[in-house]
Order: structure tokens, then sequence, then C-alpha cells
């Protein structure tokens, strides 16, 4: 939810979700991944590019420039849309409040 509400968990929101996953069969012409349609490409350039490993260094090359480029805008939109996370790659040492337990 966007933006975060600021109530506690009692008045919040429950969700459940039922939904069965649809799946590729060789058959599919006109089935879509559900996926950002921008990510779509994705789905072949990387097992292209392990397959190309092995076979054509220069194609793999080729691919490798691509596959880095999607996988950064992955994590970009990703990162963009979950705008409650914390910044990735960093971390932050939780400081505990002082206590008195007597």
């Amino acid at each position: 939810m966007f933006p975060k509400p600021n109530y506690n968990s009692a008045s919040g929101l429950k969700l459940h979700v039922t939904r069965a996953g649809s799946y590729f069969v060789s058959t599919d012409t006109t089935k879509l991944a559900g996926i950002n349609n921008r990510f779509h490409d994705y789905l072949w350039i990387r097992p292209s590019y392990f397959w190309c490993l092995t076979r054509d260094t220069r194609r793999a090359a080729n691919l490798k420039v691509e596959l880095v480029k999607m996988e950064a805008d992955i994590a970009k939109y990703f990162k963009r849309l979950n705008a409650d996370s914390t910044r990735i790659g960093a971390t932050q040492r939780m400081r505990p409040m002082s206590q008195n337990n007597k």
C-alpha cells in the first residue's frame, strides 16, 4: 500500500490470495509471462547466454552485456517498486535504547 499506513496491525488490512499458477506448454503461442513487459526478453537472454558460453563465446560476450544491463534495470524497477525497503547493499546497526530491568 502506498503511502505506508501509520496505524498498528490491529487496525490493519488482511489479504488472502488464492491464485493458481499458470504454466507454459510447448503449444502456447500467445500466452504472456506474468511479469512486466519490459523484462520479457530476459526470459530468452539468460538461457541463451549460458548456451553460448560453451558454443559461441563471441555471442556470449554480446549477450552478457545485455544480460547485465537488463538485470540492473530489473533491480532498479523492484527497488523503486518497494519504496518501504531499506537501501540495497547498506546495512545499519540497530542501537537499542537504554533499558532498566529492575
